[in-house]
């Protein structure tokens, strides 16, 4: 099941980079550094949107999921740190 769960965020996150074609600071940290999730979330701007939104950003935490939400066609999951917390869903 983790093996599944890494692959399932390795791809949300690559898809989401790859539909925006946009960096984020969170990106910009050395290859395999940790940000923490509130960091991913930040933002700096005010525009109501998190600055790393469309970027690649490594975080660990505590993976949940709710029952019966792994399908497939849609998939909905949780991770939060200490700092914070963010939804990770596909619905098709």
């Amino acid at each position: 099941m983790h093996r599944i769960l890494s692959s399932l965020l390795l791809l949300a996150a690559l898809s989401s980079t790859a539909a925006s074609g946009r960096a984020s600071d969170a990106s910009a940290a050395p290859p395999g550094a940790v940000s923490p999730i509130s960091a991913v979330l930040a933002d700096r701007d005010g525009d109501s949107m998190p600055d790393s939104k469309g970027g690649f950003a490594r975080v660990r935490g505590t993976v949940t999921i709710p029952p019966d939400v792994v399908h497939d066609r849609n998939f909905q999951a949780y991770i939060q740190d200490d700092s914070g917390g963010i939804s990770l869903f596909h619905w098709d």
